[in-house]
């Protein structure tokens, strides 16, 4: 494979929707490369979730920045250069192996530092790897000014994360963009892939793949 390239897979027979998955593949020894890719593009909201299924194969090592989800807001020119940055990621800060997702925002307009919210319902959830996940994140933005704006996400369906009080934004920004990346801000310490499928973005809360059975109920949804 190319380095730090993206590209479809077939015959994923485990794969939650189809067998047809987005895979993006990382060469060991690339030092500050990295992909990230707009996967769509809507008209703003207020509110908006996005889910997807993330898998990490075998080799994959944790504990290195890896925006595996992101959603912008007002302008976007790119991962850097916008205005308001929302990601989900497994925890940076803590290094080492850990496979806890957490969720960051950065508002880069405003020059204010990356705001880091941890799973805080329930027992925490660490990613293990050659496993599927339906991973979802639901951000209710704040009137302008004010810190009222929610951060919220779930894992297989079940809340995990909840944080009221966020101040996302000083202006009537909304979000726009999603985007996947595999960003290895130290270099890819093995050869890796990560892998997803089944991307919805809504203005609600959309729940996992329904497998031959019925929908799994949502959690500790906010109306």
């Amino acid at each position: 494979n190319p380095v730090n390239s993206s590209s479809y897979v077939t015959g994923m027979s485990d794969a939650p929707h189809g067998s047809f998955v987005r895979v993006y593949h990382l060469n060991a020894g690339e030092t500050g490369g990295g992909f990230n890719e707009v996967i769509t593009t809507f008209t703003p909201l207020p509110t908006v979730y996005y889910r997807c299924y993330i898998k990490y194969d075998s080799n994959w090592v944790f504990g290195r920045t890896q925006k595996a989800i992101q959603i912008f807001a007002g302008t976007y020119v790119s991962p850097n250069n916008v205005d308001l940055a929302v990601y989900c990621q497994p925890d940076f800060v803590i290094g080492g192996d850990t496979r806890e997702f957490i969720i960051v925002h950065y508002r880069g307009s405003s020059g204010a530092a990356d705001v880091i919210l941890r799973q805080n319902q329930g027992i925490r959830v660490a990613m293990s790897k050659n496993r599927w996940y339906s991973v979802e994140i639901g951000i209710r933005t704040n009137t302008p000014g004010i810190a009222d704006g929610v951060a919220s996400m779930w894992i297989d369906g079940v809340l995990k994360l909840d944080h009221a009080g966020q101040l996302f934004r000083n202006t009537a920004i909304q979000f726009h963009v999603c985007a996947h990346n595999s960003f290895m801000n130290d270099g890819a310490p093995a050869t890796q892939d990560v892998y997803y499928d089944a991307f919805v973005v809504s203005s609600n809360y959309i729940g996992p793949v329904a497998r031959g059975s019925a929908p799994v109920a949502p959690t500790g949804l906010r109306i």
